[in-house]
């Protein structure tokens, strides 16, 4: 029994490592949100600016990584 309870504790212990392997910083107005991500090199990166989202699920949702010339915007 006590090399069960050490097991399930180890199992749960690693699973939580794993969910809050992905850093995310929310910064968060009563209109807006501000998501900030560190990714894999270590660098701090703006994920989403925006409405204030609706569920906290939605965070998780975003990636720091977006590519050159995605948003439209044109450079000079």
């Amino acid at each position: 029994m006590k090399k069960l309870f050490v097991l399930l504790t180890a199992l749960f212990t690693l699973a939580q490592v794993n969910a809050q392997e992905k850093n995310v910083i929310r910064i968060a107005t009563d209109n807006t949100d501000l998501i900030l991500q560190v990714a894999p090199n270590g660098r701090l990166y703006q994920a989403y600016l925006g409405d204030k989202l609706l569920n906290e699920k939605d965070i998780n949702n975003f990636s720091p990584y977006v590519k050159g010339g995605s948003d439209g915007s044109v450079s000079t």
